[in-house]
């Protein structure tokens, strides 16, 4: 029985190991799934001081492919999001003639698969911070307009004074002002809503702090 193994570099792909004894699958000079060049203990060394050489069936493709890849190569492929070396692209496994290399393949899509489908926590760290990021935009919004209202205000009046003074009335101008003070008001309405509505979804990790 065989397993996948989270090596110590957890942004590199897991490689195949025995299930009973956690040892890594050896198949020729290489460790199956495995990108790095290690020694005879398994630790990640220099090229040239290597015993045990990356797996050579590692290929990469464009990031921008993922997902729709999946559906356009054989199932026998394993794409993932896990980025090659160069950081132009992402791996996928090919396996090569050896029924390991196929196994291992078979089982890092289907982890691949599974975990594309498994929701986002109801609960997490980013989400909350979203939240709170979401609210102080949203109030800083709120003092940028308010800021703009006094603006508006202070125009308007200023205009009236003159047209008092002058005899004469500017509609046009006292009408663009009314019409500017009249659309931000609604504005801040409807960010005040907004604000009030995010803080009653962020109350609910006050009663659940936990969150992962």
């Amino acid at each position: 029985m065989y397993t996948l193994g989270i090596t110590a570099n957890k942004t590199k792909p897991p490689i195949l190991l025995n299930a009973e004894n956690n040892t890594p699958i050896i198949e020729g000079n290489y460790v199956i799934g495995s990108t790095f060049f290690v020694d005879n203990n398994y630790k990640e060394t220099d090229p040239n001081e290597a015993t045990i050489l990356p797996d050579p069936n590692w290929r990469m493709y464009p990031k921008s492919d993922f997902p729709s890849v999946l559906n356009r190569f054989p199932i026998s492929y394993a794409f993932t999001t896990y980025e090659d070396p160069s950081g132009n692209g992402y791996l996928f496994y090919m396996p090569g003639p050896s029924s390991l290399s196929k196994e291992y393949s078979r089982m890092l899509r289907k982890a691949v698969l599974e975990n594309m489908k498994k929701p986002e926590p109801l609960y997490s760290v980013s989400k909350k911070k979203l939240l709170e990021k979401e609210i102080r935009s949203s109030e800083q919004k709120i003092d940028r307009l308010k800021e703009e209202l006094k603006k508006i205000q202070t125009g308007l009046t200023r205009q009236k004074n003159i047209d008092k003074r002058s005899g004469t009335k500017s509609i046009e101008k006292i009408e663009k002002y009314e019409r500017s003070y009249e659309e931000i008001t609604n504005t801040l309405k409807s960010i005040k809503f907004k604000i009030s509505r995010l803080k009653k979804d962020l109350e609910i990790y006050k009663i659940k702090p936990r969150v992962k």
